[in-house]
């Protein structure tokens, strides 16, 4: 991971234990921007200042609970993981936490794993927001190009394996069918000519050859 800062929220009723956390990962060669809360007032605070790439939690907190947290990430539809220190807690204590969000837990002052986690996690975000992007993006192209189809006063059809699969409006009303459901019923080859069958059945079987557009004579209904 490149040398970037790291904005990492501390979650400690201790200043000198925030310190020594901030300190040892410093140590490691972490660019750090931290901030200390508290309590639901200050992470609130502080998240609706600016976004932050981690969380790093104490354990039993007397003002801030994981399921608090958690609701006030929710709240502010922050993606920021959730990273665990803990002197001792019990096995059912973790599952508990990992339920509500937690991505890892530590042993406080055991820090040689919480550098690479914390850069773990930062990665992970990165490429789930990337792929919410692109997921994003393409279900725009497909809502602007089913506008582009339903509007066309060109008939459009998709078929499967010689099933139909969907249609547009002007489709519909060439093979004289109410909705897309009418439409599934009919096998594609009963709306082609016989003379034609032959021919429409080699293409059917290689449909992703580079013969270019394809006319068939079809059967009026």
């Amino acid at each position: 991971m490149s040398k970037s800062i790291i904005r990492l929220l501390i979650a400690d009723d201790s200043a000198d234990e925030a310190e020594s956390l901030s300190n040892a990962l410093r140590h490691a060669g972490y660019l750090l921007k931290t901030q200390r809360i508290e309590d639901i007032s200050t992470l609130e605070t502080a998240l609706g200042k600016e976004p932050w790439d981690a969380i790093v939690c104490k354990s039993a907190l007397p003002h801030l609970r994981i399921s608090d947290l958690r609701q006030v990430l929710d709240k502010h539809h922050s993606a920021c993981p959730l990273l665990l220190i803990t002197k001792k807690m019990a096995a059912d204590e973790i599952r508990q936490a990992m339920v509500l969000g937690v991505r890892d837990v530590f042993v406080q002052g055991d820090w040689i794993r919480l550098g690479p986690a914390i850069e773990r996690e930062i990665e992970t975000g990165k490429a789930q927001q990337a792929h919410a992007a692109t997921a994003e993006t393409l279900r725009q192209l497909e809502n602007r190009y089913r506008v582009m189809i339903e509007t066309s006063q060109e008939a459009v059809a998709y078929c499967h394996e010689g099933v139909y699969v969907d249609a547009n409006p002007a489709y519909l009303s060439l093979v004289g069918c109410a909705d897309v459901d009418d439409l599934r019923t009919i096998p594609v080859l009963n709306l082609i000519d016989k003379n034609d069958h032959a021919r429409f059945k080699s293409w059917l079987r290689k449909p992703n050859s580079h013969e270019g557009a394809q006319e068939y004579l079809a059967l009026d209904s």
